[in-house]
């Protein structure tokens, strides 16, 4: 009964809009889960071959993350 939540991948890499088309698909294929997206968020340092999010970026995706639970939880 838990619920599952995943976040894509940042967008500048060029693996992302596979591993992105799939993270979306996650609420068709497993009960109680979502996502969240990326859009908008930017890289470590600016560094488009890190895969990982600025500080910015990180605050941004985790008050994603919690507005989507706050959602489920009282819907």
């Amino acid at each position: 009964q838990l619920y599952f939540l995943a976040g894509e991948i940042g967008k500048w890499r060029s693996s992302s809009e596979e591993i992105n088309a799939l993270i979306q698909k996650i609420p068709d294929q497993i009960n109680n889960a979502g996502y969240v997206i990326s859009d908008g968020l930017t890289p470590l340092n600016g560094d488009l071959s890190d895969p990982h999010f600025d500080t910015v970026s990180q605050q941004t995706l985790g008050m994603r993350y919690a507005n989507h639970i706050l959602e489920v939880l009282y819907q």
